[in-house]
């Protein structure tokens, strides 16, 4: 069977979008694959949730050709939000289920140990490819697996060298951005290696041609175990390529010093970059600057000369415009501008911006005395019901602690981030039990409990639609838990207008859950023994399910008298 007939009326999940190789992937699937409809997961980033990074994605250079050709192929892309750190990718019930038709599946960039683990959730999964990198390994590549954990899935781990410019599609020579070895190409300057070493480069077009490829070739293959691909390279050396590159940049001039080169030592590698090109770029804006002139040069040889700048070397940029005296914001767009994903935050530049402006000028970071500063979960869980939408960067400034201890914690909360806003996802049975063997006395924080009660408000509407025609008044009665008490519980009670019954402190006794449901359980618990989480969810459901409709009206016409019980004491404690 060929690709093409393959691939016909195909569900394909795509990740990663966002990346040079996904952005090329989705195009090219979109434009030489016409029946195949496309989900895309992309999480909430920079004020844009998923649909609008994906319009803007279609809007971009890259998608000229696939807008002229097919107007229409956008219809053919439904996005979900989601996360590629969490589990069952962040994706909501109805997401899931929305994508249970999917038979491909493509990871072009991000960590894919969780999307892994939710392609064995695909019932009709056919094939997986998934992009990796050479760089990850050291000595010998073989067609094998190495470092990687991966599955018993029908896996096509393709590895690649470094991305550059297409070689024909969507048109040749066609690059995202200039950085890399597309840099070390138009002459943007020296890079440090050995120049008789082969060129790991990949034009763009050939790797996405190749993960199209490897997905149909395990699929028809009906393959069980992760097969691993090791995508080929240009066939030549990196001082070949430059010199071709010098024929290239005689026909088509590309406005640089056209200094290019590669050099093994590496004083002589910074010697070159700091006075052919960082120095003459920033003497060419001075100058621009003072005639009132745009100044980009500096900025753009920056970005070409650099592939994945540090944060010293970032902060140093920040004290460079803040002598300028620009401000935060403004470096902040430029960073952006340039660096993309490796750009600082916000956040962070204004921080600098601040001890730029009370005379603290040290770029590195300042040593820290003892052992790291601990913080309670309580701590974390009262910061963000005072404002959900903080960031990792402002939560840990906070707390005085790095970005990635405060990811795992939130992680380890079962909180992601949506639309701006840190909130629960849906946990499974497996995953609560392992929360409370890791937290004792695990309780469930007031968003957890709104989030249930919107469950509810929804599913009464949905099962009882006479409901909301009616206006009948909803009574509430739940006791005076912290959960239950919380601001943002208050408030979400008081858009839905219910009522809440004043329930008296330590007093499970007026509840139904308490003096009927449970008790009734206790005797059937009385002398059971279970081996696993699973196995007593289980007896449950099955207890549940044998009750009929009375047992559950009996409890709550009981309520009345008991509280009588309440009325009398003046709604103190009464045993």
């Amino acid at each position: 069977m060929s690709l093409c007939e393959w691939y016909a009326k195909r569900e394909v999940l795509l990740t990663g979008v966002t990346s040079e190789l996904g952005r090329a992937l989705l195009e090219k699937i979109l434009r030489c694959l016409p029946d195949v409809r496309v989900y895309v997961v992309l999480r909430f980033q920079n004020g844009l949730n998923g649909e609008e990074r994906l319009k803007k994605i279609f809007t971009s250079p890259g998608y000229e050709r696939l807008r002229q050709e097919m107007p229409g192929a956008m219809s053919r892309v439904k996005t979900f939000e989601g996360n590629l750190l969490y589990e069952d990718l962040a994706l909501s019930i109805e997401d899931k289920a929305s994508l249970r038709e999917v038979t491909v599946a493509f990871h072009a960039a991000g960590p894919h140990d969780s999307f892994l683990e939710y392609c064995q959730e695909l019932p009709k999964l056919r094939s997986i490819a998934a992009a990796s990198s050479i760089f990850r390994h050291r000595g010998r590549i073989a067609e094998c697996l190495q470092n990687e954990k991966i599955p018993n899935l029908p896996v096509a781990l393709v590895r690649f060298p470094c991305i550059g410019p297409a070689y024909k599609e969507p048109m040749p020579g066609f690059v995202e951005s200039l950085k890399g070895p597309t840099a070390l190409m138009v002459g943007a300057g020296f890079a440090c290696g050995n120049s008789e070493l082969p060129a790991e480069i990949i034009p763009i077009d050939i790797a996405v041609n190749t993960m199209i490829a490897a997905a149909w070739e395990v699929g028809i293959t009906n393959a069980t175990k992760p097969v691993v691909y090791n995508a080929s390279q240009l066939g030549c050396t990196w001082d070949d390529l430059i010199k071709k590159s010098r024929r290239a940049s005689s026909k088509f001039p590309y406005p640089t010093f056209g200094i290019r080169g590669m050099t093994s030592i590496e004083p002589l590698y910074w010697i070159l970059v700091i006075f052919l090109e960082w120095l003459p770029s920033l003497i060419y804006d001075i100058v621009f600057g003072l005639c009132g002139r745009k100044q980009s040069n500096f900025l753009l040889v920056l970005k070409m000369s650099i592939f994945v700048p540090n944060k010293v070397y970032l902060r140093g940029i920040l004290l460079h415009y803040f002598i300028q005296k620009k401000s935060a914001a403004e470096v902040h767009r430029i960073l952006v501008q340039t660096y993309d994903d490796n750009a600082l935050s916000d956040t962070t530049c204004r921080d600098w911006f601040r001890r730029f402006k009370n005379n603290d000028f040290q770029l590195e970071d300042k040593e820290r005395s003892g052992a790291p500063k601990k913080f309670q979960d309580k701590e974390l869980e009262q910061l963000l019901d005072e404002d959900p939408s903080q960031t990792l960067s402002e939560l840990g400034k906070i707390l005085h602690v790095d970005e990635s201890t405060v990811s795992k914690r939130l992680k380890g909360l079962g909180l992601i981030q949506k639309q701006g806003h840190w909130v629960p996802y849906e946990l499974k049975p497996r995953d609560v039990l392992l929360q409370r063997q890791k937290r004792k006395g695990f309780l469930p924080t007031g968003d957890r409990y709104r989030l249930q009660l919107m469950r509810l408000s929804r599913a009464l509407k949905e099962k009882r639609p006479l409901y909301a025609q009616r206006h009948d008044k909803m009574i509430l009665l739940h006791d005076n838990a912290r959960p239950h008490v919380a601001k943002p519980v208050k408030t979400y009670l008081e858009t839905l207008k219910w009522e809440v019954l004043p329930h008296p402190p330590y007093s499970p006794g007026i509840a139904p859950s308490d003096f009927h449901l449970f008790r009734s359980m206790a005797h059937g618990l009385a002398d059971r023994r279970f081996h696993s989480y699973e196995e007593a969810q289980k007896w449950i459901d099955s207890w549940i399910a044998s009750k009929d409709m009375s047992f559950f009206r009996r409890g709550i016409h009981v309520l009345p008298d008991r509280w009588e019980k309440v009325v009398s004491s003046d709604g103190q404690y009464f045993k």
